[in-house]
């Protein structure tokens, strides 16, 4: 009896033990998550700068682009271009990366399939999309930058080519 009250007791502590490194897990996962989602939000501001200057602006609070202090949730239609809308898509693509990365190694495991960025958008956008893809070479914590650009505008591609953003290219 007494050797099965000494188990049962250590039994105990290790539940307690248990459970208390359950909570920290849980605490250190949940700061994780809110610390993605605040690099997530400051990459998406950077990028919405870098496209269209103080035209639109990021809404933490709704979790979506808004113009003249106005979240753009229904009405998005409206107000977006079909080019700006591939900028949008564009610029959440590269945000999300830090969504998805577990944990620093994952950055160097990235491979970007970016799938005719341009399409749709004014030229003057099209310089700048080129100018983020030479930028990811240079991000902090990605330190080994691959990606396969698909496109059907040629004028891109020697956009791409002559200012050695990509070092190879390829025409079907």
């Amino acid at each position: 009896i007494n050797a099965s009250q000494k188990m049962f007791a250590e039994i105990k502590v290790l539940e307690e033990n248990s459970q208390m490194l359950k909570k920290e897990i849980e605490e250190k996962e949940s700061q994780a998550k809110i610390d993605r989602r605040k690099m997530l939000v400051n990459e998406l501001k950077r990028y919405l700068t870098l496209f269209f200057g103080d035209k639109y602006d990021f809404d933490e609070e709704n979790f979506c682009i808004s113009f003249q202090n106005k979240a753009l949730i229904t009405n998005t239609e409206d107000v977006l271009s079909d080019g700006e809308k591939s900028i949008l898509a564009f610029c959440f693509y590269l945000a999300n990366i830090h969504g998805i990365v577990n944990n620093a190694e994952d950055y160097n495991r990235i491979l970007f399939v970016i799938d005719d960025p341009v399409s749709s958008m004014d030229f003057n956008y099209v310089y700048t999309v080129a100018q983020v893809i030479r930028e990811l070479k240079r991000h902090d914590q990605i330190k080994r930058t691959r990606y396969i650009i698909l496109t059907h505008n040629m004028e891109f591609m020697s956009i791409l080519v002559r200012n050695k953003i990509v070092s190879k290219k390829y025409i079907l």
